[in-house]
């Protein structure tokens, strides 16, 4: 039997997929992985919660004015953020001229903190997309996850009944 082609001129996997993807095929059957793809959402979920906070205290950091005022730029403007990150890129690359190396490290200072805030945001959209992609719960964990929270299980953004 090893060795036999089935209809379809396949092999092993190759012809179960052929006959499970024909049309109104009743052998079209897969696993779902339900609980895998609950332990992963939740994992990502717990990423982006300590990237949410992470970020915050950027924020916080940045707004508190001891920075000087173009820190509390990038509050309102991406332009600024972008702009600093990019000015530390490519000090760190080695990119920049020769005539605009030489700041003093209170001048670095700001562009720092928009580098910092920027690469926090990088990695937030990282995670974000990646958490998009990711399967979605069955309405079935959803609805359970919803009655956790009816009947007050559900703890700071934590469900412990499910």
């Amino acid at each position: 039997m090893g060795d036999e082609k089935g209809l379809t001129g396949h092999y092993g996997y190759d012809h179960v997929a052929s006959m499970m993807s024909s049309r109104n095929s009743p052998l079209a059957i897969l696993r779902r992985f339900g609980k895998l793809e609950m332990l992963n959402l939740l994992s990502l979920q717990a990423e982006l919660m300590q990237l949410e906070e992470d970020f915050d205290i950027v924020i916080r950091e940045n707004a508190g004015g001891k920075y000087g005022d173009f820190v509390e730029t990038f509050d309102y403007s991406f332009m600024a953020l972008r702009k600093a990150h990019k000015e530390i890129d490519d000090r760190l690359k080695g990119k920049v001229k020769e005539a605009t190396k030489e700041v003093t490290k209170e001048q670095l200072v700001p562009l720092e903190r928009g580098h910092k805030q920027y690469e926090l945001l990088l990695r937030i959209r990282t995670k974000l997309k990646e958490y998009g992609s990711s399967p979605s719960p069955s309405s079935k964990v959803l609805r359970s996850v919803f009655q956790c929270e009816l009947i007050g299980l559900g703890r700071q953004g934590s469900f412990a009944c499910c």
